[in-house]
């Protein structure tokens, strides 16, 4: 009695969001499952039907990518926390990368030490790219 411990071996709640006949493919292979055995088939056929979705479907599929703007909660914040924040967007335009303001933003909530977790903001990934430049500039000071 092999199970996978990955991850539970389930329909994917993603399913649900697809087009019926994508749902029916991928419904159609998990009803053939073996309860007792491995769901590992289960899940290769599926990630292959999920990686040949059109682009389209597939971008439906993600989170959505982090957002160049000022943080939801801005207007909570202390005035003076507000103000450093709303400097780093000014001159700021729509379309242009916006990876300097935001770690600069992060920057500024970390340095007054505001629980960004608490808020649900940033992304996790976006902590391992701040400390990966905080660590960098210590090092190149050094």
């Amino acid at each position: 009695m092999s199970r996978s411990s990955s991850s539970a071996c389930e329909l994917p709640a993603v399913a649900a969001h697809l087009p019926k006949k994508v749902q029916l493919r991928i419904i159609a292979i998990w009803q053939k499952r073996d309860p007792h055995a491995s769901c590992e088939e289960q899940k290769r056929k599926t990630r292959l039907i999920l990686l040949n979705l059109p682009a389209h479907l597939r971008a439906q599929l993600q989170p959505p990518p982090f957002r160049c703007e000022m943080p939801h909660f801005v207007h909570r914040l202390e005035q003076h926390v507000q103000t450093e924040i709303q400097k780093i967007w000014v001159g700021y335009h729509d379309g242009q990368p916006c990876f300097d303001q935001v770690d600069r933003q992060l920057a500024v909530l970390q340095a007054n030490e505001i629980s960004l977790g608490s808020f649900r903001y940033p992304p996790a990934k976006a902590f391992d790219r701040l400390e990966l430049l905080q660590k960098f500039r210590r090092a190149s000071v050094a």
